[in-house]
Parts: structure tokens; sequence; C-alpha cells
């Protein structure tokens, strides 16, 4: 009876030191993935600092730029703002003034046989609205002019901000972000499965020590 005891102790422990012996293998492997893990973390850490900082600074100077053209535009919009009222009531006046020297040649020119001293009023009535045309229709042009430099001054001084670095640089920001956020989620998987594996040696462990102390009993009585 005890002969078969030993028998079987002796394979149970055969068994149970070949269970310690490959869970204490996963435990080390386990303890490797980790540094590993860590060690591509803190690469990724370092990679998304690095893309932060730089999407900092590109953003810094599209800012500054964007700054700039709005500035240079405001000063545009001022003076369009301005000007384009004063241009509609120009407008309004220079047809008005049309449509007096018009009436006034046309009826000049009926009465021209009837009496001459009403027709020659009627042409100078005429000839003063067809030179107040004129005049308002120069200021027009000169005030329209001068919208248009100023469009052409500001699309020379303030061109269409260029975002394609930063936009670049926010791509790779947000992907070294990703790239962290998979690095580190590796990172705890790893150190769950060496937590895992440990507890799984450990237990191994203790079964192999309580049937080894249990044999040495047998073996001693």
């Amino acid at each position: 009876m005890a002969k078969n005891e030993l028998l079987k102790l002796q394979s149970q422990l055969r068994s149970a030191k070949e269970k310690m012996d490959n869970t204490f293998e996963a435990f080390q492997d386990a303890r490797k993935d980790v540094t590993t893990a860590y060690e591509v973390m803190t690469e990724k850490e370092n990679r998304y600092v690095l893309a932060e900082k730089r999407v900092i600074h590109e953003q810094d100077l599209y800012q500054r730029e964007e700054r700039r053209y709005n500035e240079k535009w405001e000063v545009y919009n001022y003076v369009r703002d301005t000007k384009e009222p004063r241009i509609k009531a120009l407008t309004l006046e220079a047809e008005k003034a049309h449509k007096e020297m018009c009436d006034n040649y046309t009826e000049a020119t009926n009465k021209k046989n009837t009496s001459s001293m009403t027709s020659r009023s009627l042409l100078e009535l005429g000839k003063i609205a067809e030179l107040r045309y004129d005049a308002l229709q120069r200021e027009i042009r000169n005030l329209k002019e001068e919208i248009r430099d100023m469009l052409v001054w500001a699309r020379a001084v303030a061109p269409k901000v260029d975002t394609s670095m930063y936009d670049r640089a926010k791509k790779l920001y947000d992907l070294a972000g990703k790239e962290l956020e998979a690095a580190t989620a590796a990172y705890e998987a790893a150190k769950y499965e060496r937590e895992k594996t440990k507890t799984a040696y450990e237990a191994a462990k203790e079964e192999f020590e309580r049937i080894k102390s249990e044999l040495d009993s047998l073996e001693a009585g």
C-alpha cells in the first residue's frame, strides 16, 4: 500500500514539476513581453510628445498668419463697406441727372420751332444736368477704382493662408496619439498577462511543494 502511494506521489510530483516549469517559463516570457511593451510604449510616447510640440508650433504660425490675413482684409472690408453706400447714393443721383438731361434735351427739341428762348433755356438745363451726370460718373468710377485697388493690395499683402504644414502636423499628431493609445493598451494587456502567469506559476509551485513535502514525509516514514 505504501509502495503504491509512493509511486503515485512520485508520478504526481513529476507532473507538478513539469507544470511548475512550464508556468515559470510562461511567467518569464510574460515578463519579457511587459518589458518589450513598455519600451514600445515609451517610444510611442516620445514620438507623441514631439508630434504635439510640432503641431503646437505649426498652429502658432498658422494662427499668426491668419491674424495678419484678417487684419489686412479688415482694412479692405472697411474701405469697401464705407464706399459702396456712397456709390449707391451717387448712382441714384446720376440716374436722376441723366433723366433730367434727357428730358430737357427732348423737350428743347420739341419746342425748337415754337420758342427759341425756351429751347435755349432747356438746352442749358440739359447741359447742366449732363455736366452733373458726367461728374457723378467720374466720382463713381474713382470710388470703384479705389475699392479695386484695395482688393489688389489685400490679395498681394495677405494671400490665402497656407495650412498645409499645420494639416500635416495635425495628421501626424493624431496618428501618434492613436499609436500611443494602442501601445498603452498593449502594455496594460502584457501586465495583466504577466500577473496571470505569475499567479499560475505560484499555484503550480505551491502544489509541487505540497506534493514534495508529502512525498518526503512518506519516504522518511
